[in-house]
This record gives structure tokens, sequence and C-alpha cells, in this order.
């Protein structure tokens, strides 16, 4: 008989290649010209009350959205989080693991639980929603075969990276609580396909993008700013335009579109009146980037902002964690 361990189950894509796949895609999309956004964003700083003075007309508007979009590109991606939830032990991990990873059981099956931020089944239509644009009729093309395969289509790629439909759960905690949440039906769902959440720190805000997530908080690597796709505010709040409030690195500017005001006018005067902007837990006017790629410390946070006593557990367990991984430890 054959030796039974010369044969491999079949496997799909590795959740790295579809991820690259996705942006690639997405990319390619959202740097295509679109008159209807433009004229979106003309309107929209042309009558803004802090441009009043400016006489935005013609084509004057692009010189407000130029010196807009080289700011946020600028700004720093990061990422906010408690201090307790992250040193209160010892934090022994190399890599950033998103909800969605930490949600797989021991069954392999992709129980999303409830939290304080995140009631799960919202959580999971809303990321399906605001990640995937609608498919035009006929679907995505049949991808390329052989020795150089092309891009996968939308259609594959959606197959993995869709939470897509759930069951509601419940189950009990071995401290004898019970946890609600939502299961995922998808077969083909690979949850290290999904998004790690950041935030363009656009406002210099002294404890990171917003507090609602954490005082304390880490500066990534520029380098995950190209490939990332970002949203005018928590997701949660912007969840009706879907991937329409997509935008991209370089047409940052444009993430105003499908904004509220009071982050339009955060961006106004953080991004071209140079003011240095509050601390803010309100996710409305959080700068949102989702990072599809894998997120490891070392070499990839520059530095941490600390909120907690030089002299406490938080903050021995944080300097241990810093030095590991050659970041900055900075206290706030």
């Amino acid at each position: 008989m054959p030796d039974k361990t010369l044969w491999k189950p079949a496997q799909g894509p590795s959740a790295g290649l579809v991820q690259q796949h996705f942006v690639a895609a997405r990319l390619e999309q959202l740097y295509r010209r679109d008159k209807s956004l433009e004229k979106n964003l003309s309107e929209i700083l042309s009558r803004h009350p802090l441009l009043a003075s400016q006489k935005l007309k013609g084509d004057k508007w692009l010189q407000v959205y130029d010196k807009i979009t080289s700011s946020l590109q600028k700004a720093d991606l990061t990422i906010n989080f408690e201090a307790d939830s992250w040193f209160k032990q010892e934090n022994k991990y190399d890599s950033y693991s998103q909800m969605y990873e930490r949600a797989v059981g021991a069954d392999g099956k992709v129980f999303l639980k409830d939290d304080k931020q995140n009631p799960a089944d919202m959580r999971a239509r809303t990321d399906d929603k605001v990640t995937f644009p609608v498919m035009a009729p006929g679907g995505s093309p049949t991808p390329q075969r052989g020795l150089m395969p092309g891009r996968q289509g939308q259609q594959r790629v959606e197959s993995q990276m869709r939470f897509g439909k759930f069951t509601n759960k419940t189950e009990l905690q071995s401290d004898g609580t019970t946890k609600k949440g939502v299961v995922s039906n998808n077969p083909h769902f690979n949850p290290k396909t999904k998004q790690v959440f950041a935030a363009l720190n656009y406002g210099r805000r002294p404890r990171g993008s917003c507090t609602g997530y954490g005082a304390s908080h880490m500066v990534l690597n520029p380098k995950f700013k190209l490939n990332a796709v970002y949203f005018g505010g928590d997701t949660f709040f912007i969840e009706r335009h879907g991937a329409k409030a997509q935008v991209a690195y370089h047409t940052l500017g444009a993430v105003i579109a499908c904004a509220f005001p009071d982050l339009v006018t955060d961006i106004l005067k953080s991004c071209y009146q140079g003011a240095t902007l509050p601390d803010t837990a309100t996710g409305t006017l959080l700068l949102e980037g989702h990072l599809f790629a894998p997120l490891t410390f070392t070499g990839n946070i520059s530095t941490i902002y600390l909120s907690a006593r030089p002299a406490s557990v938080e903050a021995t367990n944080a300097k241990k964690f810093a030095a590991k991984h050659h970041a900055k430890l900075v206290f706030v």
C-alpha cells in the first residue's frame, strides 16, 4: 500500500495570496478616475465654512485637496489598545492577531463573540459589506491558469474572505458565564484573510486615533500605508456606503466624500490649517485603515505610547515587549 503520508489534502490559495489578489484588484479600481467623486469633493470643500474665504472656484479646490492628501499620507498609522489587556501579564506574542483569527475554536469553526466594542452579528455583516464592492452582473472573469496564473477573480477571493451567512450561538464559558456570538456558515472562510484594523492619527492626537479603543497606542511601520484601504469614520457608522467609502493611499483626500461633517472639519483643521487636535473617543472622527497583511511585531512597530504609571506592572511588561521588538516606549 502506498505511504499515506505522501498524500496531502487539497488546499486553496494561502491567506496571504488571497489578500494580495484582493488588494491588487481594489487598488486598481480605486485609482481609476471618478468624475462624480471629483464633483462631490469640489462641492464639499467649496462650501465648507472653514474655507469660505478661499473662494474655491473652478479647479482651485484641488489645491486644498492636494494639501490634505499630503498631510494624511504623512500621518502615523496606529492601533489603539488597553494597557491592561496587553501588559497586565507579560506579552510573549510575536504577531498581532485580529478578532477573526482569535475566534477559531477547537473544532475549527469560527465563533465570533460579542465584546463591548463589537456586537458580533453587526461586526460580521459590516466587515463583509464595506470590504467587497457589489459584483457586476455576470460575476468576475475566470482567472488564468498555468505556470503564470493571473489574479483570482472577485468571486473566488470573496469565497475565502467573506464571513458570510451565520448562525447565532451562545456558549458556556469556563467561569460559568455565557458568551453570545455568531458562527460562520461559509465552509471556505479563512479567518486569516480578514483585515487588521488600524487608523491614521491625522490630528496628531496625544493618545492616538481614538481612545474609545484604549488610551494607549502603537505606531506602525509606514510601509503598511501603501496597500491599506481607508474609510472616513468607524465603519460601523458608515456601513450604508459599503465599499464605495473606500479610498487608497494616493487618493486619501477623497476620504471626506463619505465622512460625517465633524470629521471633514477636523481633517481641515489638522491637515490644512496645521492644528493639533485633542484626544477623542468618538468613532465618527476615526480615519480607519484596513491592513490586509500579517502584522509581526519586530520591525513593524516604531513606537509604543503607553497610558500607565511608569512603576506599574504594565510598564514593566511593556518595557520587555518594546525591547524584544526594538520599539521605542513613551509614557503618556
